[in-house]
């Protein structure tokens, strides 16, 4: 049976704020129907711009066959950062799953995928919704 587990966050990701009771809730139903193992989750402390949880992915004694995101808006804004993450996830073969995003990462294609959603969101973010530039000051 395949291990996974959960990254939780109480943290805004893609315009939304998941209670953590309902992202656990989402991987116990994403694992029972999937036969997973479902591990405690990895919780993320809320500090502005860290992302503490990621290295305790990695980190633990028992690494998962699989870590599931509620979304790949979850992981970190800084390219590096979250590049060097899923490298590692790839790396040691562990596969990355994105619930609401039908989403999973298992190579390098994915992961340069996944750079070019970030770059095109921060395109977007530049521009307002009417389409004129909107300047950061």
């Amino acid at each position: 049976m395949l291990t996974a587990r959960g990254y939780v966050t109480p943290k805004e990701f893609g315009g939304l704020r998941v209670p953590i009771p309902a992202q656990n809730i989402v991987y116990r139903h994403y694992s029972s129907i999937n036969n997973y193992k479902l591990l405690m989750p990895v919780y993320d402390i809320n500090l502005e711009g860290k992302y503490t949880g990621f290295k305790e992915l990695l980190d633990s004694e028992l690494l998962p066959n699989i870590i599931l995101f509620f979304s790949f808006l979850m992981f970190q804004e800084n390219n590096c950062e979250r590049n060097k993450f899923l490298e590692d996830c790839v790396r040691k073969g562990i596969k990355i799953i994105c619930i609401i995003d039908n989403f999973i990462i298992v190579n390098d294609s994915d992961i340069k995928y996944i750079d070019t959603v970030f770059k095109l969101r921060n395109i977007q973010c530049n521009f307002d919704f009417v389409g004129e530039y909107n300047e950061k000051k």
